[in-house]
């Protein structure tokens, strides 16, 4: 289908005059359209009958919990420098976790998050992730709501009059935490995410996964993508024609919550509580299955902040709240939008018009100036990145995998490099960004051609070099780098297949072997680096029981002696 004829500005057109039939639809009889009566339509549904005391606790709390997250971050990172070049990454790496430090206890909050967010968010030193968009939101959200104003150390130090001037001028965009004003930033922040959210259910209808049903099908039973895909592919296999239904009914659900997740907020309760238990029922999912890291865990932070207050949220759980709400409605003022506000608002128009530009790279990519400075700047401002993810080449990537283990001199396994297991599960490495965004899913995503030479099985692209001497240098820093170690690494293929009722994966070609011998100058350049290097939990669900399952299996074979010396 040819959609070149579509502009992405039409999106915010569209989006423009869904504002205003709902304004339509939902004006009474007898009232004059006024610029408050507007201010009610379109804010009135994320008004929350709370007290400024509640807002306050709970903006302070997540801001304590995102500082951690941070933090965390950049220490897992800072634990496994001795892979690229130490020095530089472990000074980059600490300062990100120092700000992380600092967004947590709440000293100088506003400018650690600005830090932050220009150092690591805008132009990411060694990695982008889309973990990096729902940081930005959340960020955004802190500024306007005043996180770290109170419960923390700035809150502390204004206490003493010389500092309570220069202390409050860092908040000077933090709005007055009326309910009013946490309405319009509750809109502007949802609005945002489902400007995110919009753009990438675009991407996926260009996408033969999507279209066909099959992504949660393949993306469940996939090892790479989802730690308990021993459980999924049991339920696959017992009950095929069940598992296809739950799985393709939650992508319709999840489509639809993708593209009309604004429009559900003016629904009433029924709409509003689809929002957050679907949203909280897929950032649980993206957690515990699919294991992506932080993102998932920013996004319960922001929704944290923006849906945190429940017996507010649903009448049924508080009987005063309906009441409460309707009388703030009621007197919503005709008082202008505060300024702050309005900058919120400009902010969240240009994260959507990015959002909406980037559609599907083309065609419509082509009717913006992507090559112009002022373009890119904004761009890079709002950290934008194209959300084109779990589509074909993305569920593609399980077709490989990259098994690294360490054997003894009479070439029997004896310990499984947490990489891969032998269904390319991920392991706890694997649990690094920097490793995982780094290395391994590049690698993976790359077509064969990079990872192999002239299609010659023996003969290792560079890519594929560059994953190994990693994996081997880290392992040996962590567990020891003794001379004469050796490890043997195996690669191996398998392609998706028709099945009955959805695409299935086929059996494991193993397409090379080969060994490595840790020599004494590079275990001694290792060794330099190895006092400062760990690896920081958590890893990956039930990696090590997969792992030593895996290692049950190598044993099995029962392996010949060395092949291959590299």
């Amino acid at each position: 289908m040819d959609l070149s004829f579509l502009n992405p500005s039409l999106f915010l057109l569209i989006a423009f005059a869904l504002y205003l039939l709902l304004a339509a639809l939902t004006h009474k009889k007898g009232e004059r359209q006024t610029g408050s009566h507007f201010s009610n339509y379109l804010f009135g549904p994320f008004l929350l009958p709370v007290h400024e005391k509640q807002i306050i606790r709970n903006v302070n709390f997540f801001r304590f919990v995102m500082g951690l997250l941070v933090a965390h971050r950049f220490l897992v990172v800072f634990g496994v420098a001795v892979v690229s070049s130490p020095e530089g990454i472990r000074l980059l790496m600490a300062s990100g976790a120092f700000l992380g430090v600092l967004i947590s206890i709440g000293f100088m909050t506003p400018i650690a998050i600005v830090l932050f967010t220009s150092l690591f968010l805008i132009s990411p030193p060694l990695f982008g992730t889309l973990g990096d968009q729902a940081a930005i939101i959340v960020f955004w959200l802190l500024i306007l709501l005043g996180g770290g104003k109170h419960y923390s150390v700035d809150s502390l130090l204004s206490r003493w009059s010389p500092l309570k001037r220069p202390i409050e001028s860092l908040y000077f965009f933090a709005v007055r935490l009326t309910p009013e004003n946490f309405s319009r930033v509750r809109f502007f922040g949802i609005m945002v995410f489902w400007g995110v959210n919009f753009s990438a259910v675009a991407f996926h209808f260009f996408d033969e996964f999507w279209l066909q049903g099959d992504v949660l099908q393949v993306a469940m039973a996939t090892g790479f993508w989802n730690d308990h895909y021993q459980f999924a592919n049991a339920v696959k296999d017992g009950y095929p024609l069940l598992f296809h239904t739950l799985c393709r009914a939650g992508l319709y659900i999840q489509a639809i919550f993708e593209t009309f997740l604004l429009l559900f907020m003016y629904l009433g309760w029924p709409g509003r509580m689809f929002v957050f238990l679907q949203g909280l029922g897929f950032f649980l999912m993206s957690l515990l299955f699919f294991n992506l890291g932080y993102l998932p865990l920013h996004e319960l932070v922001m929704w944290g902040i923006l849906f945190g207050y429940l017996p507010a949220m649903f009448p049924f759980l508080d009987r005063g709240a309906k009441k409460a709400g309707e009388e703030r409605i009621a007197n919503f003022g005709p008082h202008p939008i505060n300024g702050l506000i309005t900058l919120a608002f400009t902010i969240g128009f240009i994260f959507n018009l990015l959002n909406f530009a980037r559609i599907c790279g083309h065609p419509w990519n082509g009717y913006w100036p992507w090559n112009q400075p002022v373009w890119r700047a904004v761009h890079r401002t709002f950290a934008y990145e194209a959300v084109n993810v779990f589509n074909r080449d993305d569920l593609a990537t399980g077709g490989y995998r990259m098994v690294l283990y360490e054997v003894n001199e009479e070439g029997v396994p004896i310990r499984l490099v947490p990489l891969m297991d032998l269904n390319g599960g991920r392991l706890d490495y694997l649990r690094n960004d920097y490793i995982y965004y780094g290395r391994v899913l590049r690698w993976l995503r790359a077509p064969e051609s990079e990872k192999f030479v002239d299609g010659d099985y023996e003969n290792l692209g560079d890519k594929t070099k560059q994953v190994l001497n990693t994996m081997i240098t880290l392992d040996a820093a962590v567990t020891g780098p003794t001379p004469g170690r050796t490890y043997r690494m195996e690669i191996g293929r398998r392609s998706l297949q028709d099945g009955d009722y959805f695409l299935v994966w086929g059996d494991w070609e193993t397409l090379v072997e080969k060994e490595y011998h840790l020599q004494p100058a590079v275990a001694k350049k290792i060794s330099k680096d190895a006092p400062f290097t760990f690896v920081l939990g958590p890893g990956h669900w039930g990696a090590a029981e997969r792992a030593a399952r895996s290692l049950e299996i190598l044993k099995e074979r029962q392996p010949s002696p060395a092949g291959h010396s590299g």
